[in-house]
């Protein structure tokens, strides 16, 4: 076997190089390692610890209001993704199937997922859903409050929460 020595600074393929290169086999990663409740739960904290902290891009009202209204466009779309591929991978785990049942999305809505996409994607620019994110996160970092999370898996969540948002936009 041929070893290839690969130059400097060099890194083997990493989570969110697959966005590009394989967006379907990202996002199905990203549902076998969290339900949607998971991620349902994950955003709702991220939220409120925005919300709380006195220090974040959150401090006025009309921030506020727009992280609200994208949380709740976001967690939707994430649901139409989530119903995309649950299809296509045939999930049959009872267990998994009650945690990765779409609460925001009306029946209908539910079979047409596409349409849920388009709509966040039409209303919210990626640059725009970036920056939010990177906001959520620095909000996140830099909560003061009570209540605690893993300040180790805050990167985690926020590389796949960046992937969920970068595969909506590649598909329209």
């Amino acid at each position: 076997m041929k070893t290839v020595l690969l130059g400097k600074f060099h890194k083997p393929d990493h989570f969110l190089t697959l966005t590009a290169s394989s967006p379907v086999k990202a996002l199905e990663d990203i549902i076998e390692t969290y339900t949607l409740d998971d991620l349902r739960q994950e955003l709702c904290l991220w939220q409120e610890f925005a919300l709380c902290n006195d220090d974040s891009a959150y401090t006025e009202a009309p921030a506020r209001e727009n992280l609200l209204a994208f949380i709740h466009a976001f967690q939707r779309t994430i649901e139409a993704l989530y119903i995309t591929r649950l299809k296509k991978m045939k999930y049959k785990a009872l267990a998994l199937s009650a945690l990765n049942t779409p609460q925001l999305l009306t029946p209908q809505e539910q079979s047409q997922p596409m349409l849920v996409i388009r709509q966040f994607t039409e209303k919210f620019s990626l640059s725009y859903t970036q920056a939010e994110l990177l906001d959520l996160l620095e909000a996140v970092i830099c909560y003061q409050g009570k209540k605690k999370m893993q300040l180790g898996s805050v990167v985690f969540i926020y590389q796949r929460l960046c992937l969920l948002a970068n595969v909506a936009y590649l598909l329209f």
